[in-house]
């Protein structure tokens, strides 16, 4: 017995129209070229199913905007000829059989509304479509494959959508931006978003914002137990030096043990989660996302670490890298949007800076960035002037210049031990491009055996990080 659909299923289905509303909104804006004020903000020509006349909406609206009036008379040379016209109609005859498709001005926004929604309606209907097809086709593609192809393109035609674009009357929006302000007043921690937990950062950039993606660029390269993280994966001390007969290193010292499995317990308190999964699409992440947004726990902040290792969506991982870059940023930006969370991406740098006299990066270091750049609200680098100078100093036999006297280069020798020496265990994060108030840099300190940052006024022998009472995992 066939089911409601009958024996074709979906086949003699019809991608959804609405040819009557495209006539009488363009008969409408023929007539009455003020209609445009009220649909340009909700219709694009690609919005309409009949070429022609996404055309001769796009032309009209041009040349109201220029100043001009479009009418049929004055649309008439623009579409003499056109291809697309019907074969028993000119130019004007078309003009003038839509102009009198008018049937009222006051309907115009809702005829936009309707065209865009079956515009909506047929993109969905393709994907749908194209996804059963694939469906029916197994073992052409895998289906992580098949379902990456779906979210993809689903989440394209929601960014398109009428709900995913709002609009917002300026004085509301500064309504917004003043009531963040009085709560982050009210809380005394001067924060317009989640702390980046270091102080001198967070007064800088006023925290994580939420529906902002921030880059944080820098060079590749168990804070909680003080351990160096080869001790970690090794479980050998590499705070003493190890057995002179035998090179090896002793192994972790019972209160070393203890520290670790304390370290293990703060970490375990810590509401985070991690995906391990290499050449993850944002589609992907977006789907994880929206499931833990729904959860009890909720999702405050997405990192990735890195962007390098994102995956382009299958439409254009035949581009170049950084085509393919600019897709995944602007997803990113998207998906921050879209869950109004911050969105933290880390990014690796061109190996430009090394070869500079100054070594602090700059926006041009971004990596086969795409446009990374231009899409974050917010840019930071982090910088260690002592990873550099220590490198120049090597083990110490300092190349000599030509024709450098004795005088010169013994000065410049102490001059670079005396650097290297005053930047031991500092480091800072430039501020690069800031949409929330001032770039700069932010000094911090930094230990070399466990990789850590902290504040430059913060105890060396404090946690490596603090849980608030109110969180949970």
């Amino acid at each position: 017995m066939n089911g409601p659909d009958g024996l074709f299923g979906t086949s003699l289905r019809q991608p959804p129209t609405n040819i009557e509303a495209e006539q009488a909104l363009l008969g409408a804006l023929l007539t009455n070229n003020g209609v445009l004020s009220r649909v340009e903000e909700i219709l694009e020509p690609e919005h309409f199913y009949i070429p022609i006349h996404g055309a001769v909406y796009g032309a009209a609206r041009k040349m109201v905007w220029d100043g001009g009036r479009a009418d049929p008379v004055t649309l008439r040379p623009k579409f003499e000829g056109d291809l697309r016209l019907r074969p028993d109609e000119t130019a004007l005859q078309m003009l003038m059989r839509l102009a009198g498709c008018m049937v009222g001005i006051a309907y115009a926004a809702e005829y936009a509304t309707t065209i865009r929604s079956a515009w909506f309606r047929r993109n969905l209907f393709e994907v749908c479509s194209e996804t059963a097809d694939l469906c029916c086709r197994p073992g052409e593609l895998p289906d992580s494959a098949v379902m990456e192809g779906l979210e993809n393109r689903i989440t394209r035609i929601a960014t398109g959508s009428i709900a995913a674009q709002p609009t917002i009357q300026i004085g509301a929006a500064i309504g917004q931006a003043i009531t963040g302000a009085r709560e982050a007043a009210e809380r005394g921690d001067g924060l317009a978003g989640i702390t980046w937990g270091y102080r001198a950062l967070d007064r800088m950039t006023g925290g994580l914002h939420r529906g902002d993606l921030t880059i944080l660029g820098a060079r590749a390269g168990a804070a909680w137990a003080g351990l160096s993280t080869l001790s970690v994966f090794t479980g050998r001390r590499y705070d003493i030096p190890p057995h002179a007969d035998t090179s090896q290193r002793e192994p972790l010292a019972p209160y070393q043990w203890r520290e670790l499995e304390d370290g293990e317990l703060a970490a375990a308190s810590l509401p985070m989660q991690i995906d391990h999964r290499s050449g993850i699409t944002v589609a992907e992440l977006r789907t994880q996302a929206r499931a833990m947004r729904r959860s009890r726990q909720g999702l405050d902040l997405i990192v990735v670490d890195y962007v390098g290792l994102l995956s382009a969506s299958s439409d254009t991982r035949s581009f170049n890298l950084t085509h393919r870059m600019t897709e995944i940023s602007k997803d990113l930006k998207n998906l921050a949007g879209e869950l109004e969370i911050p969105v933290l991406a880390l990014a690796q740098l061109s190996r430009e800076s090394a070869k500079r006299e100054d070594k602090r990066p700059e926006l041009t270091d971004l990596r086969d960035s795409g446009s990374l750049e231009q899409d974050a609200a917010t840019v930071l680098f982090l910088h260690r002037d002592h990873y550099y100078l220590n490198k120049q100093l090597g083990d110490g036999n300092i190349p000599r210049n030509d024709r450098e006297t004795d005088e010169a280069y013994s000065n410049r020798c102490a001059n670079l031990i005396q650097r290297t020496r005053d930047s031991r265990g500092k480091a800072s994060v430039y501020v690069a491009k800031n949409r929330h108030g001032a770039t700069g840099a932010c000094a911090l300190q930094f230990q070399d055996m466990t990789t850590w940052f902290r504040d430059v006024d913060e105890s060396d022998h404090g946690p490596a990080w603090t849980v608030a009472s109110g969180d949970t995992p």
